[in-house]
């Protein structure tokens, strides 16, 4: 340091390999799913580039990303499959939920991928079941809890599996269910004749809401306090003018 100016000889910055470097550093950081992928011939017996379409899901850093194709340099083994010589990410597959750090495009419009993990899988933990997320819905709760769209068997596996028990696909499950929802024809058969031939209830959406568990009570509480409130704000502002 000398007449007020410093020198910096060296400077400490994370390596350019870590996850870290690359989502702090990398113009685009989204979580999509691959839906395809291909490898263009360019020509090379041991290289080429892989194109993989993913399908967003939620851009935490940049603009928003709906479908992009994602470029990858790739390399042939020996054994005739494809490898990367970067060590944050191996070629994407198909099928499989990615959080991917993209670069911004070329000239020619190519989009690259500067690093790529497996993103995590959800857990329910007292049963230990993994649920992979491929998108998301509109917002809806049940009972003051979000709602989440699953397959009728992968419910009923979460319905009647015995907490503590090691999970298993094969495990015998009833075939129940708690209800179901109809989406029926205008000259289709009515609720009255699939009641009589199934055995079933048949509810409109207002009523199934007043059968939800909780769910009359709670609006009967909300009714009240609001009619509470209007009694209670005229006797508040005549007391206040009667003062």
């Amino acid at each position: 340091m000398s007449d007020g100016e410093v020198i910096v000889s060296s400077v400490c910055t994370p390596p350019a390999t870590t996850p870290e470097y690359v989502a702090a550093y990398a113009p685009s950081v989204v979580i999509g799913t691959v839906t395809t992928r291909y490898i263009p011939d360019t020509g090379g017996p041991s290289t080429g580039v892989q194109v993989a379409a993913l399908t967003g899901w939620r851009t935490l850093k940049g603009s928003a990303q709906g479908d992009i194709d994602l470029h990858q340099a790739v390399s042939r083994t020996a054994q005739g499959t494809y490898t990367t010589a970067e060590p944050l990410y191996q070629p994407l597959a198909t099928g499989q939920r990615y959080t991917a750090a993209v670069l911004d495009r070329t000239e020619d419009g190519d989009r690259w991928v500067w690093g790529a993990e497996r993103a995590p899988e959800s857990r329910i933990d007292r049963l230990g079941i993994k649920l992979r997320v491929v998108g998301r819905a509109e917002r809806s709760s049940h009972g003051h809890a979000p709602v989440a769209y699953l397959p009728l068997k992968t419910w009923q596996r979460i319905r009647f599996s015995t907490p503590g028990a090691p999970a298993s696909a094969t495990a015998a499950i009833p075939d129940q269910f708690s209800a179901l929802a109809l989406r029926t024809p205008p000259d289709g058969a009515s609720a009255t004749a699939l009641d009589a031939r199934y055995s079933t209830t048949t509810l409109t959406k207002e009523k199934a809401y007043d059968a939800a568990p909780g769910y009359t009570g709670e609006r009967v509480t909300m009714n009240s306090i609001q009619a509470f409130l209007y009694l209670i704000a005229p006797l508040v502002v005549g007391a206040f003018f009667a003062v």
